[in-house]
């Protein structure tokens, strides 16, 4: 493991436990072969591991620390992974982590076809922090923005799509129906995310997330939770 030679620098690690998935949701088939890699909150390598039959992996990582995690494997786009490690080991339910086959990756592009390219990119669905319906999902928000600021302070604008969800609406001013967005042709680096919606027309609550982006991967935000009130 990448993590003993990194004894030298710390000795406070701690087991990250899961199972992932193929897809968003707790749904997908497991992922089978595919590698859990680790980074530590500068993006630095710290450790791996391997996807059993079930999906199941272990690896380590660095407690109290913003930590990333990057999933590969044959077929799949990487898609990476942002959290922070307690003081003691996590353990992340199936679906928390999940691989993004290449074929969605394409379906993806042709969907936002016409403000999709090439390189990286974020995509996610606002939904409300703390509220369910009689299913127990969380609602949709309809007037929902994103843009990313890149790492040479470049804004970068989400795209929307239309009321069906079918298509890129380039005139939509939000995410609309589907609290759908994606911001593509980023590059390898630290970029923020800002997302969030208007309470009242005069009034945005925003929201920042630090997300590390690896090259052609997808960084997926399903959700991207939003309070209820502004922090």
């Amino acid at each position: 493991m990448l993590a003993l030679l990194l004894l030298g620098c710390t000795e406070k690690i701690g087991l990250v436990t899961g199972i992932v998935l193929v897809g968003p949701g707790e749904v997908g088939s497991p992922l089978q072969d595919g590698t859990v890699r680790i980074l530590g909150d500068a993006a630095e390598p710290f450790d791996e591991g391997i996807t059993d039959r079930d999906g199941r992996f272990e690896a380590t990582a660095p407690l109290g620390l913003n930590i990333f995690a990057v999933i590969e494997g044959e077929g799949m786009t990487p898609s990476v992974f942002s959290g922070t490690m307690g003081q003691g080991d996590l353990v992340l339910p199936a679906g928390n982590l999940f691989a993004w086959p290449e074929t969605e990756r394409a379906a993806l592009d042709a969907t936002f076809a016409g403000c999709s390219g090439p390189g990286a990119v974020i995509t996610g669905e606002v939904r409300l922090f703390g509220a369910t319906d009689d299913n127990g999902v969380s609602p949709l928000i309809t007037n929902a923005f994103a843009w990313v600021e890149t790492p040479d302070g470049e804004r970068i604008d989400a795209c929307y799509l239309d009321e069906d969800g079918e298509a890129w609406a380039p005139d939509a001013p939000n995410a609309g129906p589907q609290g759908r967005y994606a911001v593509f042709g980023l590059q390898r680096g630290f970029h923020q995310l800002v997302y969030g919606y208007h309470i009242t027309e005069d009034i945005p609550l925003e929201h920042r997330l630090t997300l590390w982006v690896e090259d052609d991967s997808v960084v997926p935000q399903y959700p991207a939770w939003a309070d209820l009130f502004a922090p």
